[in-house]
């Protein structure tokens, strides 16, 4: 048989097969949870299940060009992502009522799942030769792309975008850090798992102490009443003798 001409271009992953497929399980979890809160139906639940846990590595694949993505070369990816819809589908009643309420479950497995798509995004764009902060864009897109894709298609504004508490900014700071180590200290790729680990653990403690950045709306506000002082305090000056 003869081998597909993109075959050479397929970068060597330093990330075994099955933590990828993991991510897809926890990517389409989410999936399913937010296609139970937002009432879907079989079909729906599937689909967005199918979106979270793929949608990002297709877009992904899609910058990076070298050949069709890597979750329609193995037919893995599509019926891991099928099963974990059909199982989330047909969770009982109590249990998915469960998921849907509690946030934890949910926030624990979306930043487990960013963070191995954020690596393995990273690490293929590192395993292309590109740019340090090309790479860093392809981990951050490829690390977030299918919670954006899950949030659009329920018709809701994507997490990245919501005021609350930091989300890709724990996946750019350690996609950052692993690129750093990678391509900077040349230390080879064993660092993807730490990295996989800082990401999961700062998203956690954002969210556990509720760590944020500054609404652009505060920031306007704040510049007004500073600009109100400086004039107010120039108008005193010329007034005096």
């Amino acid at each position: 048989m003869v081998a597909p001409v993109f075959a050479s271009a397929i970068p060597i992953l330093s990330v075994p097969m099955w933590v990828q497929l993991v991510a897809v399980v926890f990517g389409g979890i989410s999936g399913t949870i937010v296609g139970r809160r937002s009432e879907f139906d079989l079909a729906g639940v599937v689909a967005l299940a199918i979106v979270t846990g793929l949608g990002g590595g297709i877009v992904r694949d899609i910058l990076l060009q070298h050949g069709p993505p890597l979750a329609l070369r193995n037919n893995d990816y599509i019926l891991v992502a099928v099963a974990t819809g059909l199982f989330g589908a047909g969770a009982p009643t109590t249990i998915a009522s469960l998921l849907t309420k509690i946030q934890w479950p949910f926030t624990l497995l979306d930043a487990i799942f960013v963070a191995i798509y954020g690596a393995i995004s990273a690490d293929m764009a590192l395993q292309l030769n590109l740019p340090a902060a090309p790479c860093v864009m392809i981990g951050v897109i490829g690390g977030v792309g299918g919670s954006v894709l899950r949030d659009v298609f329920a018709n809701s504004r994507p997490e990245i975008f919501r005021p609350g508490t930091l989300y890709a900014v724990p996946t750019a700071l350690g996609i950052s850090l692993y690129v750093f180590v990678v391509r900077v200290l040349n230390v080879g790729n064993w660092f993807v798992l730490p990295a996989m680990a800082f990401i999961v653990i700062l998203r956690m403690v954002a969210v556990w102490r509720r760590w944020s950045l500054p609404e652009v709306a505060d920031d306007v506000y704040l510049f007004a009443q500073l600009r109100t002082r400086v004039r107010k305090i120039n108008e005193r000056r010329r007034r005096q003798p």
